[in-house]
């Protein structure tokens, strides 16, 4: 099984090495000892996003000092978003982590599994924890409360990702960044390619080590060259390559197959997903 070209890389997301070796020498340390998924590339983005995170609105209104952690399990993105908002001078910030923690049914003390992590990360105030499940969470949510980072890792299903984008959306402000895990899952990347990239309001798409993409809210018309950039990551996640003339076969036969509706997405979907063996006894 060959890897994946996105592994190990950060597309559309420049960073400065020595920031990448600080946060692997001083905070990565932290993050590994949670029991989780998320890799370290991953947990570096969320870190210096967090860290470097702006509270703009409007001169009328609030600053947007809140980031919002659809999905917790154990606390281990939650140390990385927490520990970067604690290193973020333009503060105070509050991280809310919305999860219902299988309400102790899957896990038992898993809730309080991720209070004592969180402790043990010196984040206590920091963390707010929503004990609850994202749509009931967003009913209670102050209007006037922005979001400047939300970051989406809760069911992975299509219907409780695009429930925890489409609710969660309107309250993060121009210059926030929505961020989702796991978007080679189905139904994840249904989403972000039939929610996300069609909203002109989201640009500046990221894609890091082929496990989480994320992009910005803007207010403004996109540019032609925010417009490109979307567009060859739009058909990078279609096809799984770096590789532009795999990216054209795709895009041939989207065209081809367009006569028939969804039916040419059976093919176009599972693409970059399919796995071959020989299989020989």
């Amino acid at each position: 099984m060959g890897q994946s070209p996105l592994k190990g890389i950060a597309l559309n997301w420049p960073f400065r090495k020595e920031a990448y070796e600080a946060f692997c020498a001083e905070v990565w340390p932290v993050i590994d000892a949670i029991p989780g998924y998320l890799h370290r590339l991953e947990a570096f983005f969320l870190y210096q996003t967090a860290r470097t995170l702006q509270p703009a609105r409007s001169v009328d209104q609030p600053p947007a000092n809140s980031v919002v952690e659809i999905g917790s399990y154990k606390g281990r993105s939650t140390a990385a978003i927490g520990l970067g908002l604690r290193r973020n001078a333009s503060g105070p910030w509050r991280l809310y982590c919305v999860d219902h923690f299988f309400q102790n049914q899957g896990e038992p003390g898993l809730k309080e599994a991720f209070l004592a992590n969180v402790q043990r990360a010196g984040l206590e105030g920091v963390v707010t924890c929503l004990p609850e499940a994202s749509s009931e969470a967003v009913k209670r949510w102050p209007v006037e409360r922005g979001i400047a980072m939300l970051w989406i890792d809760g069911n992975h299903d299509e219907a409780f990702v695009r429930d925890d984008f489409q609710l969660w959306k309107r309250f993060v402000v121009p210059g926030g960044v929505v961020a989702f895990d796991d978007w080679y899952l189905l139904g994840v990347r249904r989403v972000i390619l039939d929610d996300l990239f069609p909203d002109p309001t989201f640009q500046d798409l990221a894609v890091i080590d082929h496990n989480l993409i994320a992009a910005t809210k803007v207010d403004t018309l996109p540019t032609r060259e925010q417009n490109a950039r979307k567009r060859r990551i739009y058909w990078t996640l279609r096809t799984g390559s770096l590789n532009p003339w795999r990216a054209g076969v795709v895009m041939a036969g989207e065209w081809v197959n367009r006569p028939f509706g969804h039916v040419g997405r059976f093919f176009t979907d599972r693409l970059p997903l399919q796995r071959i063996t020989n299989d020989r006894r």
